[in-house]
């Protein structure tokens, strides 16, 4: 699969843009996606590239371990950089932009001039704002959409069906709306269920475990879904209701191009056993938080408050413990409209004890159209230092013990 580079000129002079594609050619070389490839696959049917009229997509076969460069647009507040002065000018003497070696006399079409080049070489993309109104764009290059993340939230609430249809033919990537120094993390289901193709988020800050919890729940809903499925490579294909009919067979595209309808979600977490702990020889209380991420409708969020672990280390809730007279307690439930784009997240969380707080000890994230009924025990992960999910050191002994039971329901009109 291809490796988006996505690069932000904003910050640069004319003169040091101009500098990029070469670095680019000698620190990537051979990784680059040589445009001869992409020519040579249009040539050939047989590949399957997907046509945009006088441009295409590469297949992932033929970008396979390549990258594909970005040109990000300049979005207002999009990254602003702690230090507000503006990009130093090349016309400056004292500009530390002598470093790369440029006359004060460059020409500011430099840039323009060097990026065509390079285009005709290596895969460029070029960046712009998305367009709330969605018009249709002469389909002559390939050109990728930047949307905050706080504007696809009001499209999705708005405008869903026309994202639907819109994300058929065009790109998008959503962003989070955060500086570099405070990262913050957005609801990448939420993008994936509106058809956008590529959401970018922040999975550590300084590489330790504890700045990867810190990200929160987009980290553990991208690990339940896109690291994952298709070999962990962070590419999903579409549900045929999102995609083009054009990539649908003909034999089903009435029954699979439908929207496929509501599940009703029940939980009941019985027991949990093999718990790592916040600190060595801690014994905290432990709650439990089951969440659905996925379109706006369908996010919930269902507590279990805390219990003290056993002298085994078993832990029981009492939401799931049954009534004095036999009945079975009210389980969690969930009603999930777009089964396809929604995701199961559980975390256990232990009360520390020394610092206060709840921290996060163990999770388990997986796709809501993967869940099966019945009575199933649910492994645990940890973070790794770089935001990996790894199991725990108890390993397959650690777990969640978990009565589930689905139904379908029909679609809200």
């Amino acid at each position: 699969m291809p490796l988006l580079l996505v690069l932000h000129l904003g910050r640069l002079t004319a003169g040091q843009s101009a500098l990029v594609p070469e670095h680019l050619r000698n620190g990537l070389g051979n990784r680059l996606f040589k445009t001869a490839s992409l020519e040579e696959s249009q040539g050939l049917s047989k590949r399957g590239s997907i046509s945009l009229g006088a441009a295409a997509l590469p297949t992932p076969v033929d970008a396979q371990e390549k990258i594909v460069v970005v040109l990000a647009p300049n979005i207002p507040n999009w990254d602003p950089s702690l230090d507000p002065d503006p990009a130093p000018s090349l016309r400056d003497p004292s500009s530390p932009s002598a470093g790369f070696g440029l006359a004060p006399e460059t020409d500011p079409f430099a840039a323009l001039e060097a990026w065509e080049t390079a285009a005709k070489e290596f895969l460029v993309w070029p960046g712009r704002c998305l367009d709330s109104q969605f018009p249709h764009q002469l389909l002559m290059e390939v050109a990728v959409n930047f949307l905050p993340c706080d504007e696809l939230q009001r499209l999705e609430k708005g405008k869903s069906q026309q994202m639907l249809e819109y994300h058929r033919q065009y790109l998008t990537l959503a962003f989070p709306v955060a500086t570099r120094a405070v990262p913050a993390n957005f609801n990448v289901a939420l993008a994936w269920s509106s058809g956008v193709q590529a959401a970018a988020i922040c999975s550590t800050t300084t590489g330790s475990a504890a700045a990867a919890d810190a990200s929160g729940g987009p980290v553990l809903a991208h690990i339940g879904r896109f690291c994952q499925d298709n070999g962990g490579c962070g590419y999903i294909l579409k549900p045929p209701h999102m995609r083009s009919e054009a990539h649908v067979s003909r034999q089903a595209s009435d029954l699979a191009c439908s929207e496929p309808e509501s599940l009703r979600l029940d939980v009941r977490l019985l027991a949990a056993r093999g718990l790592p702990q916040v600190h060595e020889g801690s014994n905290g209380p432990v709650s439990a938080v089951v969440s659905i991420w996925g379109a706006s409708g369908d996010c919930s969020r269902q507590v279990y408050r805390a219990s003290r672990p056993s002298l085994t280390g078993l832990v029981t809730w009492s939401e799931s413990h049954p009534s004095v007279d036999g009945s079975m307690p009210k389980p969690m439930s969930f009603l999930i409209t777009e089964p396809a784009a929604a995701i199961f997240v559980l975390e256990l969380l232990e009360t520390d004890m020394v610092l206060g707080g709840a921290q996060r000890v163990a999770f388990f994230a997986a796709p809501c159209d993967g869940l099966r009924t019945g009575l199933r025990w649910i492994p645990l992960w940890t973070l790794s230092s770089m935001g990996d999910p790894r199991p725990t050191h108890f390993g397959p002994l650690s777990g969640v013990l978990v009565q589930a039971t689905i139904r379908t329901e029909p679609r809200r009109q």
